[in-house]
């Protein structure tokens, strides 16, 4: 649902209280411009408890009214940066941000903000703003879950070991098979070239491990630290919905 249906539905007196409450925490957690619980605990000051469906209402229609003004201020704000844009200015410089360092509730008191020397008036978080894209640009997180899927699998140092024994194994095998087609050994010279041909393997093999040992270790490093970043970015969001629902 839309915040202009939201909004319906909290002033809709055939609703019971709870589902209009619902509807308030929906329209709260589109546009709550000190975050969600700060802007909730500052409408419960203003307004009193939104248990009271007038107090429910007056909050309401200071919030519709504070994100009308807010609105107009970002159409404003986008209109420029793609007259910016056209200019070759692809993202937004300090100086065009200034304006909006120190932003208050929007719209001030006349549209529901905390008045002024309030413990409640304060600046808009930098989240709120970067919902809008009026902060400096960063880069974007990476997405762990892309990173893990796209790691590579280590080989072992087994794998290693047999796949150089399998390897030479074969060639081994087209230089016997060649030699029978073209000569006919003695057995003690078939007898001389599997005993050397096998100790070559082995030490092949061994070197090709102990070489790529370093190298294993590396890809350990990196996919414990990917692995890491993935479960704490999960901790992170998970706990920023649950904050985000505990209203």
């Amino acid at each position: 649902m839309s915040f202009a249906s939201d909004a319906r539905a909290v002033r809709d007196p055939a609703k019971p209280v709870h589902l209009r409450v619902t509807a308030w925490r929906r329209c709260l957690r589109r546009y709550a411009p000190y975050g969600v619980g700060t802007t909730l605990r500052h409408l419960r000051e203003r307004f009193g408890s939104l248990d009271d469906p007038a107090a429910l209402e007056s909050a309401m229609s200071a919030l519709e009214a504070s994100r009308r003004v807010w609105l107009a201020e970002v159409a404003r704000f986008q209109q420029g940066r793609r007259a910016a844009k056209a200019q070759g200015r692809r993202r937004a410089r300090p100086v065009d941000l200034a304006p909006y360092r120190d932003q208050g509730w929007p719209g001030g008191v006349a549209a529901g903000g905390p008045r002024p020397g309030s413990l409640t008036d304060q600046r808009v978080t930098d989240e709120f703003l970067a919902r809008y894209g009026m902060t400096l640009w960063t880069p974007q997180p990476v997405d762990h879950r892309r990173r893990l899927r796209r790691l590579s699998p280590i080989d072992s140092a087994t794998a290693t070991f047999f796949g150089s024994v399998g390897c030479g194994g074969c060639l081994l095998g087209v230089i016997a098979l060649v030699a029978g087609l073209c000569a006919d050994p003695p057995a003690i010279a078939w007898w001389s070239f599997a005993t050397a041909g096998v100790l070559t393997l082995l030490v092949v093999a061994w070197r090709e491990v102990a070489s790529g040992a370093d190298q294993r270790r590396s890809e350990r490093a990196d996919r414990a630290r990917v692995v890491a970043s993935a479960e704490a970015a999960e901790r992170r969001c998970r706990t920023d919905r649950m904050r985000s629902f505990n209203i």
